[in-house]
């Protein structure tokens, strides 16, 4: 990723869906009109090495792919730790909006950070030093609240 550039999340596996739907890797679709809950957690790292912390946003767009179509006050910011000890430096930025829409519409989830360490990463399971399953990248929850009045 280049630095201070905004990208679009890809979601790829979709645990269950009902009415709500994955278009071209990033956009999250609604069958029917509403309020939704929009949950997320992004398993973020920053594998680059020495230096002050390095910050990342992660924010909602609507409809859209360039500033315009953000949903105000969806930023979520976080300073991710610099590696240390030979280890990246890992954060789950996490948080939780709800939002309107209408039949058709599409909401992304978008991101930037300011050095080019920085990624989204899913960690395997481990079984040294302890066993642990793996840890997903990007999870999203999307649930439906209310109709529209």
């Amino acid at each position: 990723a280049v630095a201070n550039t905004a990208y679009a999340m890809n979601l790829g596996v979709t645990a269950e869906a009902n009415g709500v739907s994955i278009v071209s890797g990033s956009r999250i679709t609604v069958t029917n009109a509403g309020t939704y809950n929009l949950q997320f957690s992004a398993q973020m790292v920053d594998a680059g090495g020495g230096g002050a912390g390095t910050d990342t946003n992660i924010w909602l767009r609507k409809n859209g792919s360039t500033t315009a179509y953000d949903i105000p006050d969806t930023a979520s910011v976080a300073t991710l730790p610099k590696p240390h000890g030979g280890n990246p430096g890992y954060h789950i930025i996490a948080a939780n909006f709800f939002v309107e829409v209408a039949a058709g519409d599409f909401i992304e989830f978008w991101w930037a950070a300011s050095d080019t360490q920085v990624q989204i990463e899913y960690l395997p399971a481990i079984t040294v030093p302890f066993d642990s399953p793996g840890a997903s990248s990007i999870i999203a929850t999307v649930s439906f609240v209310s109709a529209l009045p």
